[in-house]
């Protein structure tokens, strides 16, 4: 299997007060290239902390972190940027774009960090959006789009430098639920034309449907795993059922 990404025996603590919180007890977690992966569970299973870990916004407490074979744990700062920006994506909740730019300024921030030429950022950044279909929206600014169109803007950001595998952070948490289908059948669309692997962390099971395999938290350990066949409509009842006896939201 041509694993891309993954943890080994990972364990994260926290202190607060003098008061010890284990966030992530043993994880054992690893993607292959293609794949679209969904972290649920409860409210505090730990979700946000592997997800913060495998893209090396926090280190683990023990344990190690990998990428395609090579240890990402105990690298320096500086090597640590270089991965996150020549191999992550990254989408969130709430978007995370730049009010004072246009959309086309906003998808093409990460291009102009690498000395670029400028027509090539062009070049760029209109294939991205004619890909997801936003190109009406590159001279606006975010105060002038529908959530929707963020999240679109958003996307093309986290795709433009075709990185190995897109980290998204509850995607589609502020979108209504015409946005949220659409969004999710993008992603799905990205993933399969374009190979790129998405970890997606939810509370969704609509949203988790949309992946090949839900990955299921509990007091910061696997507890569980499903694999989506044929048919999505089954696959939504699956993780429900598996929600439900979690006890998650």
């Amino acid at each position: 299997m041509n694993q891309i990404i993954g943890m080994k025996d990972i364990k994260k603590t926290y202190q607060s007060r003098g008061v010890e919180t284990m966030a992530l007890n043993g994880v054992n977690f690893s993607m292959t290239a293609g794949e679209f992966v969904s972290i649920m569970g409860p409210s505090g299973s730990g979700k946000t902390t592997l997800l913060n870990m495998l893209a090396t916004i926090d280190q683990p407490t023990a344990g190690d972190i990998y990428f395609k074979e090579h240890s990402l744990t105990g690298l320096k700062v500086k090597d640590l940027s270089e991965y996150r920006s020549n191999n992550l994506g990254f989408l969130f909740q709430e978007y995370n774009l730049l009010d004072h730019l246009t959309g086309f300024d906003n998808i093409a921030l990460p291009l102009t960090f690498d000395n670029i030429n400028h027509k090539e950022i062009v070049k760029k950044v209109h294939e991205v959006a004619h890909l997801l279909k936003i190109e009406d929206q590159l001279t606006k600014y975010p105060y002038e789009m529908s959530g929707g169109q963020k999240q679109r803007i958003a996307t093309a950001r986290a795709i433009i430098k075709n990185p190995t595998i897109v980290l998204a952070d509850e995607p589609t948490g502020a979108l209504d639920s015409g946005s949220s289908k659409d969004l999710l059948n993008l992603l799905e669309y990205l993933n399969h034309t374009m190979n790129i692997s998405i970890l997606m962390v939810t509370h969704d099971p609509l949203s988790a449907s949309f992946s090949s395999r839900v990955v299921f938290l509990k007091d910061g350990k696997e507890h569980s795993t499903l694999h989506r066949g044929h048919v999505r409509e089954r696959f939504y009842n699956e993780i429900l059922d598996q929600l439900i006896y979690l006890g998650g939201e």
